[in-house]
């Protein structure tokens, strides 16, 4: 099987390091709320799964949604 490697900018690199720190402390503070029973539902924390959402999210086009 042929490995395929594609380059990515440091640019897009430092924009998805970002988004997974911004999904992280989004996560830690949805979690506090929960604890504080401050949030009325289901939640499903995904820590350490940050990088799946940021790229599903990153490989989106223009008429996908």
């Amino acid at each position: 099987m042929e490995e395929t490697m594609i380059e990515l900018s440091e640019e897009l690199l430092l924009r998805m390091y970002y988004k997974m720190n911004q999904a992280r402390f989004f996560e830690e503070k949805l979690g506090e709320l929960e604890e504080k029973g401050q949030v009325h539902g289901t939640v499903h924390l995904a820590m350490g799964q940050e990088a799946a959402g940021v790229m599903a999210c990153l490989a989106l086009e223009e008429g996908d949604l």
